[in-house]
């Protein structure tokens, strides 16, 4: 959900849906971690399990999966750095947290597909994918609008941002 904007200057576009969403959605995911499962740590996505395999997290009140989500304890770190322009504050206390305390981040590779916080156990794997979202969210965060700059040409801004002025979502 938060990839897009890296690129897509969505919360600027539709101040009035994706602009709203975007902040909401990340203030689930803290509330979500922090308060009702109350694992000390938040950001779900798609991610290696710790213990082997691989599966959707997420956070079942705002999901689309018909059976819902289930957070299970399982971190994934690339989430924080996909909620840098809604809450930089809280995403970077929560990566040097889940470092700290599990050691999530290796020297030599980078953050850690996931972490199980229940029981400690961080994912042997550093997904490619991952990385990228990562790099994409420390670009866009030192240099906001850098990534968004060839969807800001004429033909991609003449055709989806009217799109996005229009949509009106509603709480």
């Amino acid at each position: 959900a938060l990839m897009v904007p890296l690129f897509v200057p969505e919360s600027e576009w539709s101040p009035r849906s994706w602009g709203a969403t975007h902040r909401r959605y990340v203030r689930s995911h803290i509330e979500h971690g922090l308060i009702e499962e109350d694992l000390g740590y938040w950001g779900f996505s798609p991610a290696s399990i710790p213990a082997g395999g691989y599966r959707e997290y997420g956070v079942d009140a705002i999901g689309m999966q018909e059976d819902g989500y289930n957070s299970l304890g399982v971190v994934t770190p690339h989430a924080s750095f996909l909620a840098l322009p809604q809450a930089p504050t809280e995403a970077l206390a929560n990566l040097r947290a889940l470092d700290r305390a599990f050691g999530a981040y290796d020297d030599r590779y980078g953050f850690r597909d996931s972490v199980d916080v229940t029981t400690g156990r961080v994912s042997d794997h550093v997904l490619a994918l991952d990385q990228g979202m990562i790099t994409a969210a420390i670009a866009q965060h030192l240099r906001p609008g850098l990534l968004q700059t060839p969807f800001r040409t004429a033909g991609f801004n003449t055709r989806v941002r009217p799109l996005l002025r229009k949509e009106r979502f509603s709480i």
